[in-house]
């Protein structure tokens, strides 16, 4: 496993147990060349696509003439992959656990915003549920790392 990395021993594409998610340190931050790279790394992977797809609504919002909204969902979807990132070349612990804490909260804020689109009617001819449902996905694996961090504390 390379440094800095959260080992969650999904190389078989197992799902996610919070005894599974482990910490290593980092000291810098290593490459980065993609999704590709982050496979083996699912939280990684799942939040830079996640991303990529907020993104595309983002760009769909806009041309409906959505503006306010699509911001807010648009910084959020994507603060949620910069955080990992972040976290992954965390220098310490703590480090870590903040940077997955933050990411784990802009990834409720984005089901608030998904939700919001959703039940409103500033959109009626965008559908928001397969979003929806990824970043239910993010919060339930970045609540687990955060959960399993906390209580594998020295």
């Amino acid at each position: 496993m390379r440094r800095g990395a959260i080992d969650s021993g999904l190389a078989n594409g197992t799902p996610v147990t919070n005894d599974e998610i482990r910490y290593q340190p980092c000291e810098h931050l290593e490459g980065w060349s993609g999704v590709a790279e982050a496979s083996s790394n699912p939280v990684r992977a799942k939040s830079f696509e996640f991303a990529l797809s907020t993104i595309n609504l983002y760009k769909t919002l806009q041309a409906n003439r959505e503006y306010a909204v699509s911001k807010q969902v648009l910084r959020s979807g994507t603060s949620i992959g910069a955080n990992v990132e972040e976290g992954v070349a965390a220098s310490s612990r703590r480090d870590f656990l903040r940077k997955m804490t933050i990411a784990s909260k802009e990834a409720r804020e984005t089901v608030y915003w998904f939700r919001l689109l959703d039940e409103s009617d500033l959109v009626t001819d965008i559908d928001v549920q397969s979003e929806l449902g990824e970043a239910g996905e993010l919060v339930r694996l970045l609540t687990a790392i955060v959960k399993t961090t906390k209580e594998s504390a020295p």
